[in-house]
């Protein structure tokens, strides 16, 4: 294990064992199926390495937008293919208490961009577009948000503002910002990470229709991070450490998604902040 991945848990990766929508190899088909066959049929026109490129472009296209909108260099995301965090300690990031309603309503905006653009949300039904609509904007709010401050912070210290917020924030900076930096993630994972939360977390309330098109990202996403790793790494312990670290993630990430929802509602109930009108109609889901 090289000095920027310390070492956390002891993770064999298996292809096999990856979950498979069909009998077939990860070859696409180039037919788009019918709603009627959704169930049987690959939905991806994309390999492995084409979609963890897609997750990868909408990550830096998503960065190029805060920067338009929240910084004073607005003007280099038009004129450079950046797509790097546009914050740092000097210019900081717009989430904080004061400026929750402006930044989730962007969050909001982020999420819907995504979703139009997104293999496989054509097919959806107008519900399941709404479920996993939601699945998004939790990601964007939250795992954004900790790549961001990440970036931007070397050290995050909790706001003091509101009591309710307080070990919301710590355990934030504990159980998502903190591994984001010991792990080192590189944009790459990260956004590996980010599509398979959406994917992954949301599982229980997608349709059996939903659960077809989840397994194919998963799958791919996997196979194209796999790809990724034989890149930079020659041990293949160390590959399935990278893996098996990020799959554990999203078991801390699933915690998280539920306690700010928590979070939101109580925030509601105080009148703490404001929240727009889609947050609140998510929030019923």
């Amino acid at each position: 294990m090289s000095d920027n991945s310390p070492e956390m848990v002891d993770f064999k990766f298996d292809p096999s064992e990856m979950p498979s929508t069909s009998d077939g190899s990860m070859q696409r088909s180039e037919r788009t199926p019918s709603r009627q066959s959704i169930e049987s049929s690959k939905i991806l026109t994309m390999n492995g390495e084409e979609l963890l490129r897609f997750y990868v472009d909408q990550l830096k296209m998503s960065m190029d937008r805060r920067r338009m909108i929240f910084t004073e260099t607005a003007l280099l995301a038009v004129i450079e293919d950046r797509g790097d965090v546009p914050f740092d300690a000097r210019e900081p990031p717009p989430h904080s208490l004061k400026r929750q309603y402006e930044s989730q309503r962007f969050d909001n905006l982020l999420a819907f961009d995504f979703c139009k653009c997104c293999p496989g949300f054509d097919l959806l039904a107008q519900m399941e577009k709404a479920i996993f609509y939601r699945s998004c904007s939790l990601a964007y709010c939250l795992l954004d948000i900790a790549w961001i401050t990440v970036q931007a912070y070397q050290v995050e210290l909790p706001e003091p503002v509101v009591i309710l917020f307080l070990g919301f924030v710590r355990r934030f900076n504990e159980a998502i910002c903190r591994p984001i930096r010991t792990l080192k993630l590189t944009h790459v994972e990260f956004a590996a990470l980010k599509a398979l939360c959406i994917w992954k977390l949301g599982y229980c309330e997608f349709t059996p229709s939903m659960k077809v098109i989840g397994k194919e990202h998963e799958e791919a996403i996997l196979h194209g991070l796999h790809n990724y790793y034989e890149d930079l790494y020659e041990d293949s312990n160390e590959i399935s450490m990278r893996l098996g670290n990020l799959i554990l993630l999203m078991g801390t990430v699933f915690e998280m998604n539920q306690l700010i929802m928590e979070t939101y509602k109580s925030a509601e109930l105080f009148a703490l902040f404001k929240l727009d009108a889609l947050s609140k109609s998510l929030l019923t889901l």
